[in-house]
């Protein structure tokens, strides 16, 4: 080995060896990553998917979680993520099914998180079927399209907030008020969705080695009815 050789070998494990730390500091401070691989029934609303999205982004915004969002199908392979939610979009995801279909009163299941053996599991479902027959309801105050389709969009942005909630933090609890709140009534629209603080607190710990359980697991049941 020459004299050159040996000084470039040198200089290169030097550069190695002072690069090491910021790397490894890099990636300690990455935001955890949240694949949110979505299934279909039918080929969704053109531009309902991106907007659905970022409003849940808006709400988990203070989490830091990077939400990474897959549609799914034609074997497609799935990403590497620090946690991985499937979320199933049942029935046809378009707001213009509101001009067809009869109002629910608010009696249907809009969505729910799949709970086996007591644990909930990170497979949730959208029902879009059920949340048109909910924001029918709003032909009752408007008959503006416009303003049908938002309250479309806000509650299915809504019902998947809410069940992603349930998968990531492994729990089946609602509250009152908040993104966990059933049952959800169309007037709860008018607000901008917000997590609470102890919400942010435990999302905030996802892919983390250390930290605190992010919740305790639920007793056994049936699939969580979020409305």
């Amino acid at each position: 080995m020459t004299l050159r050789m040996v000084a470039a070998t040198l200089v290169l494990g030097a550069t190695v060896t002072a690069t090491a730390p910021a790397q490894w500091l890099a990636e300690a401070l990455r935001p955890p990553t949240v694949g949110v691989m979505v299934v279909t029934e039918r080929a969704p609303h053109p531009r309902l998917l991106e907007q659905v999205r970022r409003e849940v982004e808006d709400v988990f915004r203070p989490t830091g979680l990077d939400l990474r969002w897959e549609l799914l199908g034609d074997g497609k392979r799935p990403g590497t993520y620090d946690r991985a939610v499937v979320v199933e979009l049942k029935g046809e995801c378009n707001p213009d099914r509101m001009k067809e279909i009869q109002s629910n009163s608010g009696k249907g299941r809009l969505g729910w998180t799949l709970i086996s053996d007591g644990e909930v599991i990170p497979h949730t479902a959208v029902d879009c079927e059920e949340i048109a027959r909910a924001a029918a309801g709003a032909r009752l105050l408007t008959s503006n399209p416009q303003l049908l389709a938002q309250t479309y969009r806000r509650l299915v942005a809504r019902v998947l907030t809410h069940e992603l909630l349930h998968a990531l933090l492994r729990s089946a609890d609602h509250n009152d008020t908040g993104c966990l709140k059933t049952p959800l009534r169309l007037a709860d629209l008018q607000a901008p969705a917000k997590l609470r603080p102890n919400e942010v607190a435990s999302l905030r710990e996802i892919g983390r080695a250390s930290g605190p359980k992010l919740a305790s697991h639920p007793p056994a049941g049936s699939p969580d009815p979020a409305r």
